[in-house]
């Protein structure tokens, strides 16, 4: 069961976008806000809709409603006015709790039932998604989708997203040797892993149409000083861990690969007041590429070569 807000059809709008503003409804970081706000008209009477809230924000909506102060609390800030005057407006607006409304599972998605058993689409069978998964799974055949490289592979998270989607690995590089015999317990059937990227020369880094990297986020992120680029620890002592971009610039101008994804931390965004990923954008720029970012709880480099293949 989740907790919704009930209310006429005419007023899902505003009433959204002052939930939104006020952070009590799901946004893409949370589960529930993946595929959107899943707003859907009351069974039976679409004069009707329900928004789901956060359970953090149901006590302030209830004691809105029931013309009491929503002051802040235990479950958080006070509700801005424009939200209090929307709860108040009439209109027969009411809290309650219903089954989970089912989100919008793109049709190309694995599902993974052994998470969230109750949202899964009806008539899912968990046996039956996983046999498909294995089809899809061709790396140990030769017959993949694409071929893709991992950079700071750590224990394989995109590795095992683009393995379900196809993928096929042809090179990855991590340099801690706990992370790196897990990688190789997870995907036996991959290359053998490859230690300091600075330490690989050009010639083993072998062609492939994806390159991937989860770049190290310690010089970046809020929760330091966020030296930046100039961050100085690192593997050796002239190379920092600030520059470990300019490893995967290297690899771009070796293999060129169709397109790349890079992830790291929102404080990317405002490390050294932005010239961080100033700088980078146009390292990767000058190897090739159009940059662009996408924001979503943490910060996505995605980009494609220029030229078509």
């Amino acid at each position: 069961m989740e907790p919704v807000l009930l209310l006429p059809s005419a007023m899902t709008q505003p009433m959204l976008a002052a939930l939104v503003s006020a952070s009590c409804v799901a946004r893409h970081w949370h589960y529930g806000g993946r595929y959107g706000s899943r707003i859907a008209r009351r069974q039976g009477d679409t004069s009707f809709c329900t928004i789901p809230v956060l359970r953090s924000a149901t006590a302030r909506i209830a004691a809105a409603l029931k013309d009491r102060n929503p002051g802040a609390g235990a479950d958080g800030a006070p509700l801005p006015n424009e939200l209090v005057a929307l709860l108040r407006s009439g209109g027969d607006i009411s809290l309650r709790y219903q089954p989970v409304t089912q989100p919008r599972v793109p049709r190309a998605e694995f599902f993974d039932a052994t998470v969230h058993p109750e949202r899964s689409p009806p008539g899912f069978r968990l046996a039956e998604a996983l046999a498909s998964a294995a089809v899809c799974t061709s790396s140990s055949t030769g017959d993949s989708a694409f071929t893709f490289a991992e950079l700071f592979a750590g224990i394989g998270g995109f590795a095992l997203g683009l393995e379900a989607l196809g993928g096929s690995c042809v090179f990855a590089s991590e340099v801690a040797p706990e992370s790196v015999a897990v990688y190789q317990r997870n995907f036996p059937a991959f290359p053998a892993v490859q230690g300091d990227i600075w330490k690989v020369p050009d010639q083993a880094i072998p062609p492939h149409d994806l390159l991937v990297a989860g770049f190290p986020c310690q010089p970046f992120s809020a929760m330091g000083a966020q030296p930046g680029l100039s961050d100085t620890k690192g593997v050796h002592e002239t190379e920092n861990r600030g520059m470990l971009f300019t490893q995967i610039v290297r690899v771009l101008r070796v293999a060129q690969p169709a397109a790349f994804i890079l992830e790291n931390v929102p404080g990317l965004l405002y490390a050294q007041n932005g010239r961080a990923l100033a700088t980078i954008r146009t390292a990767l720029g000058e190897a090739g590429y159009t940059v662009s970012y996408e924001v979503i709880d943490a910060r996505c480099l995605t980009a494609q070569r220029r030229k078509r293949l």
